[in-house]
């Protein structure tokens, strides 16, 4: 008897009544026990015990998962006009989720209970009892549930390999970005040692009598070959203003589109299209 529980009469998902059985009884192995003159009802899961009206109510109840059943067999017992039937439950090891129940403590290694009733148990009870026990539908509802946990465990890992490797690309995103910015400032550092070379190449001119060095010359073309200019525009190579800054610009252009669009706008766009 150790291994009944007092739960309340409501069916779980996926179970049913199958058989009901009146002023029924409990023996603990051989033992008689104070369950007796009570009511059996039997599902698709599980076996209860007690009254009916407070089975219909939901009330709590002896109850039997029929998973601890592991065989069946039967017991007659002779009287002067019929023979007594008893149904014997071969039971299976306590679970440890088991929940409160009679004799908890007590007569621990007996596992086998019997099942009788005033006049003994009916064939057509006993034949539904069998026949429940061998189906074990409670085993398609645990693998359902196995199957659930299954596929909520893959869902949560893929969810975190998602989110992994969203942060994995704002990363190298983040690093392009960076390294972008840094060509950018070798850039603007250039810039700033042509524009301090340009300043005294243009003073030089302006006093006419002044020379450019050798040094400066080579400087300032090396800094123009760097950054892809081998034959910049010169005011002396256009007849007009206009067009002499319209292609200026357009060299210009050209140059910042060569070292920062390969640099900082390619690869920012292209990280961001992976995000």
């Amino acid at each position: 008897m150790n291994r009944f529980e007092y739960l309340e009469s409501k069916l779980i998902e996926n179970e049913s009544i199958v058989a009901k059985e009146k002023y029924s009884k409990f023996y603990n192995g051989n033992e008689k026990t104070r369950f007796a003159d009570g009511d059996l009802v039997l599902t698709s899961h599980r076996l209860f015990w007690g009254s009916h009206e407070e089975f219909q109510k939901g009330s709590v109840q002896l109850c039997l998962r029929l998973s601890y059943i592991q065989s069946i067999t039967e017991e007659s017992g002779s009287y002067i006009f019929t023979k007594k039937k008893r149904l014997i439950c071969h039971l299976g090891p306590v679970d440890s989720n088991k929940l409160v129940g009679p004799l908890d403590n007590l007569n621990c290694n007996i596992d086998f209970i019997k099942i009788s009733s005033k006049s003994g148990l009916s064939e057509d009870f006993m034949k539904a009892f069998r026949s429940t026990v061998n189906a074990k539908i409670w085993l398609v509802d645990e693998s359902k549930d196995e199957s659930n946990k299954k596929t909520c465990i893959k869902l949560r890992t893929g969810i975190v390999g998602i989110e992994r490797s969203i942060i994995s690309k704002q990363q190298e995103t983040d690093k392009n970005i960076s390294k972008a910015f840094k060509d950018l400032d070798v850039l603007m550092n250039m810039a700033q040692d042509m524009v301090k070379i340009s300043k005294v190449i243009s003073g030089k001119i302006k006093e006419r009598n002044a020379d450019i060095s050798e040094d400066e010359t080579i400087k300032f073309k090396t800094y123009l070959m760097s950054l892809g200019i081998e034959d910049p525009v010169t005011r002396n190579n256009f007849q007009s203003n206009s067009e002499y800054y319209k292609n200026l610009a357009k060299e210009i252009t050209e140059v910042l589109l060569d070292v920062v669009g390969v640099s900082l706008i390619n690869t920012t766009i292209t990280s961001l299209i992976n995000c």
